[in-house]
């Protein structure tokens, strides 16, 4: 966590050191320039040094972790009783094992790197906003408000559709594996063109499920992304108005900006 802090501040002030340089251009003081140069370079290697040691940290914990997960739900399953397994088809046990794998390291990335980040996000922007207006921070928390409440009904929406593209996963993982470990019967009944109807027949379902899903990730990128866009039009357009009125400079203009995309 100390890692992710130092690697994220360190990408967060770079907008700072812009309007430094703006400030320093317009009074002509090229030794200082000079000087800010050393310390903005100064301060990405520190941040490639810790962004590098934040996910370092990271992957020796996790790969512990996923170890220890898969060995304890292998030796669950391992325990039940005989009518589970009769119930299941060993494809869908499979990529259920799979899934659940791929999950852990979304799952993990996000609770421990990204959620922080954005905590840090918020204080740091907060502070630079609050240093040029307080009004660039109310444009900021109804954006985020708004997104959120977007993200709240998208989100389910994209759960829903993901669980029920999840069944039919599993269906196709579970024809295609239960058709490999069952290759000798299959090739004594000569069933290889039911078995190769039975996977095309499912592609069809696994298809229809699998497009509404990805249909919401459309969604959610319109959304969040209209939000976006016309927060930052808001920005620039008070940013703009402000400079008229003498009440920031083009330095600030130019650290507000990069701040709030970031």
């Amino acid at each position: 966590m100390i890692a992710t802090t130092f690697a994220y501040v360190f990408e967060l002030i770079t907008p700072y050191f812009f309007k430094l340089f703006v400030n320093t251009l317009q009074t002509g003081d090229f030794d200082q320039l000079y000087k800010l140069i050393l310390i903005y370079i100064a301060t990405q290697f520190a941040g490639l040094v810790f962004g590098n040691l934040k996910y370092l940290l990271g992957d020796i914990v996790a790969v512990d972790t996923s170890i220890d997960i898969r060995r304890s739900i292998f030796k669950y399953v391992q325990e039940l009783d005989i009518s589970f397994h009769s119930g299941k088809s060993t494809g869908a046990l499979i990529s259920a094992f799979k899934r659940g794998d791929n999950a852990f390291w979304g799952l993990y990335e996000r609770l421990n790197q990204r959620m922080w980040e954005i905590v840090i996000g918020f204080a740091v922007m907060g502070y630079f906003f609050i240093q040029i207006d307080y009004r660039f921070v109310l444009i900021f928390l109804v954006s985020f408000l708004l997104t959120l409440v977007a993200t709240k009904y998208l989100a389910g929406y994209n759960i829903k559709t993901r669980n029920e593209f999840n069944e039919w996963e599993d269906q196709i993982s579970g024809i295609i594996t239960d058709n490999l470990i069952n290759y000798e019967t299959v090739k004594l009944f000569a069933k290889e063109g039911w078995e190769q109807n039975r996977l095309k027949n499912t592609f069809k379902t696994w298809k229809k499920f699998l497009w509404r899903h990805f249909w919401t990730y459309r969604m959610i990128d319109m959304s969040i992304g209209s939000l976006v866009n016309i927060s930052v039009f808001l920005v620039l357009a008070f940013s703009l108005n402000l400079i008229k009125e003498g009440g920031i400079g083009i330095g600030d203009f130019v650290c507000s900006f990069p701040n709030f995309l970031i």
